[in-house]
Order: structure tokens, then C-alpha cells, then sequence
């Protein structure tokens, strides 16, 4: 539910909120210096400048590929604190981080878990290029910010699993919403290894996989499937 800021030289900085995905033709917010020539706007930054409304979260990405990226459900994140990958955590050399598009690239393959910083009152920074009236730090007094607010609740995925947890010989059933459209499907267990590749075809609603888990033997399996935006990790577990 992101929403949008904006400005440009000799324009005023200016934040449209995300409603129902979609944005007023007029910003809800907006502010110039007097007079607007003042302010030549080269950047927007969300960031925390008290470093007083921190949020940590750890999120399981399931397996990667070496050299694939994932985006954290949360933009932007401020800060990293750990990457793990196959369980031990990663040395620097092993992931890089793009701070401003959000994507982390990971360097070795394996199963991926990223525990990062994000503020729930981020405040806005307008960087700016006459130099006589400097940057412009505009403070987020929304309520007290010194109170975490409750996590939002979580939307339903584009693409997940009817069941995560299936008996032996239960069928592999993949639950799909709105237009997203899938290219191919991989299997890997928890090693990392592939056992298996799908194509398949394009669905409505659900699509039930063709595999014999009867064949596999108890443990976690990792479903990576393409889209034609990006892979998405499903993790489930056979009994």
C-alpha cells in the first residue's frame, strides 16, 4: 500500500496516498518554499531521523538461486541486520543491497532468511539544489510516534499453497488471485537440490500440480515458480 512522492525544479514536493491502489490526479499533500524557486528538488528520501520508531522483522524467502534477487514485503527498508543463508549467517561478499530500488541479490544459493529495519513514521527528506536555502526535513508527527502501531493486516498473496503440510500421495494444489501470470514451476528439496520442473499452463483459480508426492520421502520442499515479474518462493512440508 505504497504511496507516492514526488517534486521536481521549481515544483512544490508533493505525497499522493495509495487508496485502493490508485492515485488522485491531485497530490493530498504539497508544500513550496516561498518563493518556489527556492526549492529545485533532486530526491525524495523516506528515512528516521530520531531513530525512535525502528521496526525489526525477519522474513523467510525460502530457496534462491545464486545471483536472483527478492524484495522484502516492506519498502523501504533502512537498514540490514542479518542475512542467513543455508542457516549460517552470510558474509558480506555473499548478498548485495540496493537501498533505493529495494532488491537484495543473493550471492549463494541456498535457503534465505533477511532480518531488516523499517520505521512505521518514516520522515521525508527533500534534497535541494540551491545550495542558499539548503534541504528541506519535514517530521512525521502522525499521533505519538514514539508508539509502535500495530502491523497491518497482511493482504493475500498473489500465488500460495491450499496446503502446506500434505500427507504422503496428497496432491500439490497452487491457489492463484488476480491476473499474475506464471511462465514454469521448479521443485527443490532442502538441500537445494531440483527434483523436479513443471510448465504450466495458465489457470483461474487453482491448479493442482503434477506430482506424486507418494514418491518423495517426509521433509521440506521449496516450489520456486516463475512469473513474468518475478520467482516466488512457496515452502512445504511432507509428512
Amino acid at each position: 500500500d505504497l504511496d507516492l512522492a514526488g517534486g521536481g525544479w521549481w515544483e512544490p514536493a508533493s505525497v499522493y496516498e495509495n487508496v485502493d491502489n490508485s492515485f488522485n490526479a491531485s497530490p493530498d499533500w504539497t508544500w513550496s518554499p516561498q518563493p518556489i524557486s527556492g526549492l529545485v528538488c533532486e530526491q525524495l528520501i523516506w528515512g528516521e531521523v530520531d531513530n525512535d520508531n525502528w521496526v525489526e522483522e525477519t522474513e523467510d524467502f525460502g530457496f534462491i538461486d545464486a545471483g536472483d534477487v527478492v524484495y522484502p514485503s516492506v519498502m523501504p527498508i533502512l537498514d540490514i541486520t542479518d542475512v542467513s543463508i543455508g542457516g549460517s549467517t552470510a558474509a558480506p561478499a555473499d548478498y548485495l543491497w540496493n537501498p533505493a530500488n529495494g532488491w537484495i541479490q543473493i550471492n549463494q544459493a541456498g535457503g534465505v532468511e533477511v532480518t531488516y529495519r523499517y520505521s512505521r513514521y518514516p520522515d521525508l527528506l527533500v534534497t535541494n539544489w540551491d545550495e542558499s536555502r539548503g534541504n528541506f526535513l519535514f517530521r512525521n508527527e502522525a499521533g505519538d510516534t514514539n508508539v509502535i502501531a500495530k502491523y497491518p493486516v497482511k493482504v493475500q498473496p498473489d500465488l500460495a499453497l491450499e496446503k502446506t503440510v500434505l500427507r504422503s500421495g496428497e496432491k500439490i494444489r497452487l491457489l492463484k488471485r488476480g491476473s499474475i501470470k506464471i511462465q514454469k514451476a521448479a521443485l527443490f528439496d532442502v538441500t537445494g537440490c531440483r527434483l523436479a520442473t513443471f510448465r504450466i499452463p495458465d489457470f483461474q483459480t487453482s491448479f493442482e500440480m503434477p506430482l506424486e508426492t507418494g514418491n518423495l520421502v517426509s521433509g521440506v520442499y521449496m516450489l520456486r515458480i516463475q512469473t513474468s515479474t518475478k520467482p516466488v518462493i512457496l515452502k512445504l512440508q511432507l509428512m
